[in-house]
């Protein structure tokens, strides 16, 4: 190890790791109070989130195709949809994909990147 000499502008890690400065938030609070701020939706439970989704997908698709389609989950951009039959699935995967990732932006859905369709029994009784 090196000494510095006396007028050394330079600041150790040492130095760093002693200083005490108090308006300074650690980085998690940081972390978590932005995405608080910026991405409330995000921050929310996930459960309540999808509930969200549910109600923007009822109103882009309409009761008849929610009642065969609902939204399973929502991660990382990606909105996968469960659907009751592999046509139908084939069909919204096909045909109205660009279509309905316009309709749910309209009706207020952030975040969304891709649309995936999964063949499988749509859960009943919520979103």
């Amino acid at each position: 190890m090196s000494q510095r000499r006396a007028g050394d502008p330079r600041t150790s890690y040492a130095d760093l790791a002693r200083a005490r400065v108090p308006d300074v938030e650690p980085l998690a609070g940081l972390f978590d109070r932005l995405v608080r701020e910026f991405a409330p939706a995000v921050a929310a439970e996930p459960g309540a989130r999808l509930e969200e989704i549910g109600a923007i997908w009822r109103r882009a698709v309409g009761e008849e195709i929610a009642a065969h389609a609902r939204p399973g989950r929502f991660r990382g951009g990606v909105l996968t949809i469960e659907v009751d039959s592999a046509p139908l699935a084939a069909e919204l995967g096909t045909f109205a994909r660009e279509h309905l990732h316009q309709a749910l932006e309209r009706e207020g859905l952030t975040g969304l990147c891709e649309l995936k369709f999964r063949t499988g029994r749509p859960r009943t009784g919520g979103p």
